[in-house]
């Protein structure tokens, strides 16, 4: 009980929550943190805003709307306030073409990127038949309400035994606009400074400086990383490897932010932006995206030439609108991302065709890599986005015993497996502490592919994901499954690059029957790390598997070595009869 109150505390002193792993939930359109206007307000003819110019504009201009929209929400009955209609905001895609606005009478137009227009409505009713005639008209291409969704971190409520308010569908205090115990006075550690409840909340969190014993250990039985899933994966060998390349990648950390770290100095972009508050200040207000930046980092350590761009998209209490993350994942792909970190996770029914043509915009049109969880609800993958995509990477989290974590979700678009047990990395206020989660997995699969692209930054999304894949050693039933995809990486077996030739090393190309004879290839460059296929182009003469050739009557065979790439070499080999 003394540590909940001691969080409790903390959380109302600071207004700052470190949630360990929150669910998904269906947020109220009016959490977004923003000044109520003093009078209610009467529109009689809607506003429009053309924010077409670029992704920040189109953002500003969407919080210009949640401002207004919040003077209507509060309009709503409690029954009004469930209805799936109750943000009173439509988001539309069309063809290019005009739409008949004034037709549906909106209170507020956004016209935004990419054709797409975001229409604000005064009541629920409107709404509802609004969203039914912009569905049948022909220049729209799709429609759907605009949300809000909750990040996907670790030990949920649900893990603890506990509900949140918004598990049980109740508002909180803060919601309701009434005054938290701490402001009447009732708590008791409302004496303490506000350094002393952070000194105590830290603690109650595990968190530990540098030179405590067990980041000590950690940097020593890690070979200088945090991160125990560097070993696991064999990270080092794909840095040595990279070290050689000079290539400047970009890892779009889409997230809450992320803080100054000393794990992280020098790492960061300076062209970050916070949708949240709609500035150029990313800064991490709960410490989520801080550790998924000290990760990446760890795993790609002494390659400052990947880098990482904070773009936030949820705020202190792992929540934001969708159209804030939309909007993150595009500004990103426009904005030099070669690769995105997505541990995000939303309920599949709260949105679909914004995100999907979000991130088909980055993966097919900017060729951006896209690293996702699977989730942390031990349910299927199909129930969320974006774990039910085909063309991003979902990871699925395994312990330091290379078994599955319990909560980790499962299905036919898990992709790999990867360390997301009690790793540990950067606190957003300083020192380091412990995480859990897919949310964890993500990054240390998000660096192997920053250092594929380093290596060779031609390789296309599809090309980064099935190396990736193609190097796993398998876990759970044999080949690939639901619960751990095709298995974990092995960083020292990825086929970095395609191959330009093959060589053999074999010169003796003479055998007599009944015996064998060893060729060996080279598959160049050496650092492709691709092996061969080898065939005889007549079997009843010799025969070869793995190289190994057998004599089977006197005759003569070709045995090509072929690459994946279909690079070849040939050799005559001949068969002598036995002398007797």
């Amino acid at each position: 009980m003394k540590n909940k109150n001691i969080k409790r505390a903390f959380v109302l002193a600071l207004s700052t929550v470190m949630l360990i792993n929150l669910t998904p939930v269906k947020a109220k359109a009016d959490i977004v943190n923003i000044s109520a206007f003093d009078e209610p307000l009467d529109v009689e003819e809607y506003e429009f805003l053309d924010a077409s110019d670029s992704t920040v504009a189109f953002a500003k201009a969407l919080d210009e709307m949640y401002e207004v929209s919040r003077e209507y929400v509060k309009k709503l009955s409690k029954e009004e306030k469930k209805s799936e209609f109750s943000s009173l905001r439509v988001i539309v895609k069309t063809n290019g073409s005009e739409i008949d606005i004034e037709g549906l009478s909106p209170a507020m137009v956004v016209k935004g990127t990419r054709d797409r227009y975001v229409l604000l409505f005064k009541t629920v009713e409107e709404t509802r038949k609004a969203l039914e005639k912009i569905n049948e008209m022909e220049a729209v291409l799709w429609a759907e309400m605009d949300d809000a969704v909750a990040a996907s971190s670790e030990e949920s409520s649900k893990d603890k035994g506990e509900e949140s308010s918004k598990d049980k569908g109740e508002e909180s205090s803060n919601d309701k606009g009434e005054e938290s115990s701490k402001d009447k006075g009732e708590e008791k550690s409302e004496e303490k400074s506000e350094e002393e409840l952070l000194e105590e909340y830290l603690e109650y969190l595990g968190r530990v400086d540098r030179g405590s014993e067990k980041v000590k250990e950690a940097l020593e039985a890690y070979n200088g990383h945090f991160s125990w899933g560097v070993v696991s994966l064999k990270v080092d060998e794909l840095i040595e490897k990279a070290k050689i390349y000079d290539t400047k990648v970009v890892v779009a950390l889409l997230d809450s932010g992320v803080s100054e770290h000393e794990s992280l100095e020098g790492r960061l972009t300076d062209n970050g932006y916070d949708f949240v508050n709609d500035d150029d200040d990313p800064k991490d207000d709960v410490g989520h995206g801080t550790f998924m930046a000290s990760v990446i980092a760890d795993c790609t350590k002494g390659l400052n030439n990947i880098k990482i761009m904070p773009v936030k998209v949820l705020n202190e209490y792992n929540e934001g609108h969708y159209t804030d993350q939309i909007l993150g994942i595009e500004y990103a792909a426009e904005n030099g991302a070669d690769v995105i970190n997505f541990s995000i996770l939303l309920q599949k029914d709260e949105v679909n065709k914004a995100y999907n043509d979000a991130i088909d915009y980055a993966v097919n049109e900017k060729g951006v890599t896209f690293v996702t969880v699977s989730g942390n609800y031990n349910s299927n993958t199909a129930n969320f986005r974006p774990s039910d995509k085909e063309n991003v990477i979902v990871t699925a989290n395994i312990d330091s015993n290379i078994e599955r974590n319990r909560s980790s979700n499962y299905g036919k678009t898990v992709d790999v497996s990867a360390p997301g047990t009690n790793v540990l990395g950067a606190c957003y206020l300083g020192g380091y502490w412990e995480k859990t989660g897919t949310s964890v997995s993500a990054p240390h699969i998000t660096a192997l592919a920053a250092m594929l692209k380093v290596i060779n930054p031609k390789l296309t999304p599809a090309q980064v994901e099935q190396r990736i894949k193609d190097s796993c050693t398998d876990l759970g039933e044999k080949g690939w499954d639901e619960y751990y995809g095709y298995g974990l990486p092995d960083a020292g077996k990825i086929e970095i690059t395609e191959a330009k030739s093959v060589v053999l090393n074999t010169y003796k190309k003479g055998i007599k029957v009944g015996n064998t004879l060893k060729l060996s290839a080279t598959v160049l460059p050496i650092i492709c790390n691709q092996s061969v296929t080898w065939k005889s182009s007549n079997k009843k003469v010799a025969t070869v598997k793995n190289g190994i050739v057998t004599a089977k009557k006197a005759g003569t065979a070709v045995i090509t070595a072929t690459t994946k790439n279909g690079k070849t070499v040939k050799c005559k080999v001949t068969v002598y009869k036995n002398s007797k």
